[in-house]
C-alpha cells in the first residue's frame, strides 16, 4: 500500500517513525487527494520491495521518503511499541533483537526505506524540505503539522553513555 502518484509521477516510500504520517497528511492537502491508510506491514514497504513490485515506475518516477536522526527514530519506535520492546531487560538483548528481527518494520534501518530514493524530507527541517519537494512536483506547498515532535531520546537513553559505549 505504498503511495504512487501517476499524475505527479512520484513514489512516496513510507519510512516508519520518521515523520511520514505528517508528510502523508500534508500530501493529502497539497494534492487534494485521498491517500489510503493501511496496517504497518502494508504501508511500510522497503525500497527494494517497491522496486520489485513496480520496476518501471521505480525507474522513471521521483522517489521520496522521510528521514530522522537515527537515535530519535529508535527512541520513537521504542516509545510507540513500548509494549513490544519492554520484554527486553537489557540494552544488549534489545540490540540483538534489533539486529536479527526482520518482521518488525520499526527494527529495520532507515536505509531499507531510503535506498534508491531521489529526495529525502528530513524531520529536522520538514517544512523546508516539503516545500522543495512540492516545487519539484509542481504543487503549492501546505503547512506540515508534526503532532508528536518531542525529544523521546532523553526519556530512554543517557546519550553520553550510548556514545561512550559504542566507541
Amino acid at each position: 500500500m505504498v503511495y504512487i502518484d501517476d499524475e505527479y509521477k512520484f513514489i512516496f516510500v513510507d519510512n516508519p517513525k520518521s515523520g511520514s504520517t505528517a508528510i502523508t497528511n500534508a500530501l493529502r492537502q497539497a494534492l487534494r487527494k485521498q491517500i489510503p491508510r493501511g496496517s504497518p506491514k502494508e504501508v511500510h514497504l522497503t525500497s527494494a520491495q517497491i522496486r520489485q513490485m513496480h520496476p518501471e515506475k521505480w525507474e522513471t518516477y521521483l522517489k521520496v521518503t522521510t528521514y530522522r536522526d537515527p537515535m530519535r527514530r529508535f527512541a520513537s519506535a521504542v516509545n510507540y511499541g513500548s509494549h513490544y520492546f519492554n520484554k527486553y531487560s537489557t540494552i544488549p538483548e534489545l540490540e540483538e533483537h534489533m539486529r536479527t528481527q526482520t518482521d518488525c518494520v520499526y527494527c529495520l534501518p532507515q536505509e531499507a526505506f531510503t535506498d534508491g530514493c531521489d529526495f529525502l524530507i528530513h524531520l529536522d527541517r520538514v517544512q523546508k524540505d516539503f516545500n522543495v519537494f512540492c516545487e519539484k512536483i509542481g504543487v503549492q506547498p501546505v503547512q506540515v503539522t508534526v503532532d508528536n515532535k518531542k525529544d523521546t531520546v532523553r526519556k530512554f537513553f543517557n546519550l553520553d553513555e550510548v556514545f561512550i559505549r559504542h566507541r
